[in-house]
């Protein structure tokens, strides 16, 4: 896994885990929603800055990434198949 699969991983998990649906997260920082899909997928890289705003709308910490980068397994060990937990 890249470090852009590993950051769009945690930015959906926690999107996910926290109720917050795909438009919403994108409208709040200013992107499409087809943007936002394609960071958690990791197709597209994110910039510092939009990290930084996912994660204060997700209330992400920065240790919050560093667990999840030193967990073999994932920060939010897979609870769900990622597609199914996608909006329409």
């Amino acid at each position: 896994m890249d470090i852009n699969e590993k950051v769009g991983d945690i930015l959906f998990r926690a999107r996910v885990d926290r109720g917050v649906q795909q438009g919403t997260a994108a409208r709040a920082i200013g992107i499409s929603r087809h943007t936002l899909i394609n960071i958690e997928y990791g197709r597209n890289a994110v910039s510092f800055e939009n990290v930084v705003k996912l994660a204060g709308i997700l209330d992400l910490s920065f240790a919050d990434f560093d667990k999840y980068f030193n967990d073999e397994k994932g920060f939010y060990a897979a609870k769900f198949n990622k597609c199914d937990a996608y909006d329409s």
